[in-house]
């Protein structure tokens, strides 16, 4: 704003002198690329002249854009990830998309099951033992001599 005002008391001259009147007016407001914008010139152009007259110190090379925060945790991330997620945010999102959690019916523990597990049984247990026990049944050895011990009484 305050550039475009002083640009219209500037008169037509040479771009060179242009140039360096608006660096020396507002010293590291803008870039090169922004002055050969508003000067109808080139980068390069801009660069050249730059150089020649010893601006360099008075011209901001680039601009620093923002840092990129991870929309879960606030973290940094890299300005080339397209989901805008950390790595660890994006493997706690993972990891919920593939395992489920439950509770254990028997020994009210919870544990985790991939969700297509989750979606085929409706009972989960977390072992055997649990399992048999809701059954109201033992298994393994105990279980073969409880059934001789029964069978021969």
């Amino acid at each position: 704003m305050v550039l475009r005002s002083f640009m219209r008391t500037i008169p037509k001259e040479t771009t060179t002198t242009r140039l360096i009147q608006m660096v020396t007016y507002l010293p590291n407001a803008y870039t090169r690329a922004e002055l050969a914008r508003m000067l109808g010139v080139s980068r390069e152009r801009t660069r050249q002249i730059v150089k020649k007259h010893h601006l360099e110190s008075l011209v901001i090379k680039y601009r620093h854009s923002p840092p990129i925060l991870c929309l879960n945790c606030g973290k940094e991330i890299d300005s080339q990830n397209r989901t805008r997620l950390c790595i660890t945010c994006i493997i706690a999102q993972r990891f919920d998309q593939v395992w489920g959690r439950y509770i254990c019916p028997t020994c009210d523990k919870e544990n985790l099951v991939l969700k297509s597990k989750l979606k085929a049984n409706k009972n989960h247990y977390c072992n055997r033992h649990c399992l048999f026990v809701m059954l109201g049944k033992t298994y393994g050895k105990q279980a073969l001599k409880k059934y001789w011990a029964d069978r021969k009484n």
